[in-house]
């Protein structure tokens, strides 16, 4: 609100917003508040800013840490366009533990820049802060000599008139500054600092900022502290609980319906804090995730043996490496789109190292309503390129305990990361039902590709062909569901373990002599996806068996934010759309082309 009051956006300033799910106000106030209950929903206004929906969202932003650089990059074109205005850019504090938002800081003095920073500081990104930015940040907002000092000089300047006299003070108070905080770091890069303010003071605010546009020639930050979760007791006392809620009650906070089921992320957690008992040398590595990746238990029980290096994906990959060349087992626990910033540090410092970490890839295939900027659609595209690598994709929670118990505790790999990626979702279990599993004894062959569901269809069709479909993820499932379209018969494989590929399991589909159709499933983008890896090594080694095949999954394009539900039946990846596009694979074609792929 204070912004706009100040500034003028779009028509002369520009207004970024770093993560833009800080900007539900700027939205109602930008022509958006009629449809607002359209917020998250397919067909409605995204969760974030969207160049798509606005000319008001300057930038499109869902993951932290493009605001300064992208503030630098507009402010240069004001300038080579030879146009005055102002450029802003709101952080969250967390993007402070960011290295783009740091690198894009260093620059501006170099840039000669006149950036205007406003650090939305709550003491929370999505979890508690963690690292030397916070810790300087909570030191100023609560230390009571600086506030108290500050506050008596102003008001006898007031009181006497000698505001003028102001202006003279300020090499004090930035040495006091520098005395009562540990180092002023902006300013040793040479941004003017402000504050820190009180963000719920929306006259105040207003006023900061009309001075920092009409007359202000450096770039600067302006510290604003806000609270998380401000209006209510229980969701200011419980900031990281009700960073994204469902639909809940008012006057208690309480959800409307309370889900009694168990997610993927909860489930990985409980497994892996009950195995690290019996290993000491397990250590968990989260980039500022702990609660959202299921790691919170983890970080409870063990603490020494917990790191949260904040949003820090390619530091945290390169630490995590660091370890297993020691001959520890570190578990890096990473979002799939967050995990696509780290892939330099993936080629690089593991798997040219041929080091052995364990990468849990949560939110892997369609995540919702948190839309493109989210969906974890294309880390099995750059996964497969890593050589070395062990890529498992478990379809259902069960499938998940056994994949960790043989990875942790049955054989750790020696060399070469492995990745297991699973999806945002949830099942009808228990916590004591995992914990079960957990104590149940694994068959060594609980990984290898299985025949989940077959038919061989009558009689007649002994001597005919026969439809392989390999799936993998929790797609799997649902096509339990669909394979009634099918008039042939078909052969369900589980393909649990991507990478490397079971040839003993594949070499057992294509032993008889009959030709096969083949057909691949996966909840991921099918350019360079399990499809295509898998379909274009069955050409080289059984082409002369295959009559013709389907790669299914999602297009070549950005899938749009939405209700799972409401996605798969788009993209017909619902029990329906599949059993549709078997059907359809299943008749006779009098085409030369033997291959298909789905959405292209």
């Amino acid at each position: 609100m204070a912004l706009y009051r100040s500034f003028n956006f779009p028509e002369e300033d520009v207004l970024v917003w770093d993560t833009g799910h800080q900007a539900y106000t700027h939205k109602l106030i930008t022509g958006r508040a009629d449809r607002f209950d359209t917020l998250r929903q397919m067909g409605g206004i995204s969760g974030f800013t969207s160049r798509f929906e606005s000319p008001y969202d300057s930038y499109g932003a869902g993951h932290v840490g493009t605001g300064v650089g992208a503030g630098l990059g507009f402010e240069q074109v004001l300038r080579k366009e030879k146009r005055e205005g102002n450029v802003v850019v709101v952080l969250g504090d967390g993007a402070l533990t960011n290295g783009c938002t740091l690198e894009a800081l260093n620059q501006a003095s170099n840039l000669n820049s006149n950036l205007r920073v406003v650090i939305n500081d709550n003491g929370m990104s999505i979890g508690e802060n963690v690292g030397s930015f916070a810790r300087s940040f909570s030191l100023l907002r609560t230390n009571p000599t600086y506030a108290t000092v500050k506050q008596r000089i102003k008001s006898f300047l007031t009181n006497t008139g000698l505001e003028p006299f102001e202006a003279i003070l300020e090499k004090i108070r930035d040495s006091m500054k520098s005395y009562l905080v540990p180092q002023n770091l902006f300013e040793a890069i040479g941004f003017k600092y402000i504050g820190p303010i009180d963000g719920h003071d929306i006259d105040l605010l207003s006023r900061v900022f009309y001075n920092l546009k009409i007359d202000f020639k450096k770039p600067t930050i302006v510290h604003v502290v806000t609270q998380k979760g401000k209006g209510k007791d229980w969701s200011e006392s419980q900031p990281t609980r009700y960073h994204g809620v469902g639909p809940f009650h008012l006057d208690d906070g309480s959800p409307i319906t309370a889900s009694k089921k168990l997610s993927f992320s909860q489930a990985f957690g409980l497994t892996l804090t009950t195995l690290a008992a019996q290993d000491p040398k397990v250590v968990a590595v989260t980039s500022a995730m702990a609660d959202g990746t299921g790691l919170s238990p983890f970080r409870e029980r063990y603490p020494e043996r917990f790191f949260d290096l904040g949003i820090t994906e390619s530091f945290s990959t390169l630490f995590a490496g660091v370890f297993a060349l020691k001959d520890w087992h570190p578990v890096y626990a990473v979002y799939s789109t967050f995990l696509q910033r780290a892939y330099d540090a993936l080629v690089h410092d593991i798997a040219l190292q041929k080091t052995p970490v364990l990468f849990c890839v949560d939110r892997a295939g369609l995540v919702g309503d948190d839309g493109p900027t989210h969906h974890g659609v294309f880390d099995l595209g750059f996964l497969l390129t890593l050589p070395g690598a062990t890529i498992y994709n478990p379809r259902n929670i069960r499938e998940l305990v056994s994949t960790l118990k043989q990875t942790v505790i049955g054989r750790w790999p020696s060399e070469g990361p492995v990745f297991i990626r699973y999806p945002k979702k949830s099942e009808e279990l228990s916590e004591d039902q995992v914990r079960k599993w957990i104590e149940e004894p694994e068959n060594a062959d609980a990984l290898r590709w299985r025949t989940i569901s077959q038919h061989p269809g009558p009689a007649s069709e002994g001597a005919g062909r026969e439809t392989l479909v390999f799936s993998t993820g929790t797609i799997t499932q649902t096509a339990v569901s669909a394979l009634s379209a099918f008039g042939s018969p078909y052969r369900l494989i589980d393909a649990a373990r991507v990478k490397p590929l079971d040839w003993d399991a594949i070499d057992l589909c294509f032993s008889s002599p009959h030709t096969k159709q083949v057909i691949t499933l996966e909840e991921g983008n099918t350019v360079g996806g399990f499809g295509q890896y898998l379909t274009l090594q069955l050409m080289q080694r059984h082409g002369n068996k295959i009559e013709k095949f389907l790669n299914i999954g999602l297009p070549d394009s950005f899938i749009e934010h939405g209700a799972n539900e409401s996605l798969y039946r788009r993209y017909r990846l619902d029990a329906t759309g599949l059993s549709e596009q078997f059907k359809a694979f299943s008749k006779p074609s009098n085409s030369d082309t033997i291959g298909y792929l789905t959405g292209v």
